[in-house]
């Protein structure tokens, strides 16, 4: 299933030290090749390394027609490379 959206993050704890605290949110919507329609939205808080290694934890409320609402915890680790 195909999944469309978009993320952005704003930070906070920034002393300019190795390690900064972030808090993401993604929105998204799936499932329109099969003609659904099942958004959801999901924020994060963690913190980000000065090597690009970052981690959260946060809340996810997603939709469905068949389903309802659901609430869901999610736990994310990344790496972010430079290009």
């Amino acid at each position: 299933m195909s999944q469309y959206g978009w993320q952005w993050e704003s930070r906070f704890a920034d002393g300019g030290g190795d390690v900064v605290g972030i808090v993401e949110w993604v929105a998204l919507v799936g499932g329109m090749e099969k003609g659904l329609f099942l958004p959801s939205l999901t924020s994060v808080i963690g913190a980000r390394t000065s090597s690009g290694l970052e981690f959260g934890v946060g809340p996810n409320l997603s939709m469905s027609v068949e389903t309802g609402a659901g609430i869901g915890m999610v736990f994310a680790i990344g790496k972010n490379f430079k290009s």
